[in-house]
């Protein structure tokens, strides 16, 4: 009898500790948030014979799941999931050569190129809305000797953060434009539109050796290695270029 008692009341128990928990979970749940977002990403270049341009459009999508309540703050706490689909802007600057910006953490780089802070401000903008990174924000730039070779791969432009003491952020910036294009070669601008408009997937028309590198690097291997004969084709994969599959 005690026995019984003992499992009815532990039973009682559960049932007015569950029922809360369930009601916080779908007040939760009402404060999950997904977004997408398009947007045309555009490489100018300054040459000889005028600006050339490449544009691609990438999509952006932010999942925001609530896990818990701040008291402090009166408002949800999140965990954030950010993806991006699209590829690599391909600049043709025809008898000059090429060029490529990669794939490589362009999120948080639009959100940078607006001046927002939080994904929830990028709400704010209209069609058409318009902004230009810094030249600390670009991605990897390359371009190849030979299109039709992966391991001619050549680095552009490349922006390495410096560790500082301060909190401010500092990048060292390698252009190498002038070097492997002349001096009347330059980057203009790398710019960032809001559109309507769906992702694109062209770059296989361009580089039509890359599927053969789907699940490897541009040097053929497996891994990343600091003893690879072509550093920057073993740095870059599949992924740097598309993210279709």
């Amino acid at each position: 009898m005690e026995k019984k008692v003992r499992f009815i009341l532990l039973s009682f128990v559960a049932l007015i500790v569950c029922v809360p928990l369930s009601g916080c979970k779908a007040e939760l749940s009402d404060h999950d948030k997904n977004y997408v977002w398009n947007f045309l990403i555009t490489v100018s270049v300054d040459t000889p014979s005028g600006i050339k341009h490449g544009s691609v459009i990438r999509e952006l999508k932010v999942k925001k799941k609530a896990i818990g309540w701040s008291e402090i703050n009166k408002a949800p706490q999140y965990s954030v999931k950010k993806s991006i689909e699209g590829e690599a802007v391909y600049v043709d600057l025809e008898e000059i050569g090429n060029l490529f910006m990669i794939m490589e953490e362009s999120h948080s780089k639009i959100l940078k190129a607006f001046g927002f802070e939080t994904y929830d401000e990028l709400n704010t903008l209209s069609l058409g809305s318009k902004a230009t990174l810094d030249p600390t924000q670009y991605s990897r730039i390359v371009t190849f000797k030979n299109i039709s070779d992966p391991l001619s791969v050549e680095l552009l432009h490349y922006n390495k953060f410096q560790n500082s003491d301060s909190s401010e952020e500092k990048y060292s910036i390698e252009d190498n434009f002038n070097k492997i294009f002349g001096n009347d070669v330059r980057l203009n601008n790398i710019s960032v539109e809001l559109t309507s408009e769906p992702a694109t997937f062209k770059i296989s028309e361009v580089l039509p050796w890359l599927e053969k590198v789907k699940d490897k690097k541009l040097d053929g291997t497996k891994f990343q290695s600091l003893s690879a004969p072509n550093r920057l084709a073993n740095s870059l994969a599949y992924g740097n270029f598309t993210t279709k599959r």
